[in-house]
């Protein structure tokens, strides 16, 4: 009896790798729209990291900094 031809489809490998490119290819297709999202997260986190600083030094009675000349 003649084994069945074997297919690409019943290897782990091939579903390993296709799973693999395709994971990929979202990536790269999501990069642009993350790294904007992630430029906004880091501007509010530095912006309120210098308020907090501006608020320390108002409080210690330092002279007060202008926030936007930084």
């Amino acid at each position: 009896m003649p084994s069945p031809p074997f297919r690409a489809t019943d290897s782990p490998w091939f579903w390993g790798c296709l799973f693999s490119v395709m994971a990929l290819v979202g990536m790269a297709l999501i990069a642009p729209k993350y790294a904007i999202r992630q430029r906004q997260i880091e501007g509010r986190f530095l912006g309120r990291q210098q308020a907090h600083i501006e608020r320390t030094r108002r409080a210690a009675g330092l002279e007060p900094v202008d926030l936007a000349e930084t």
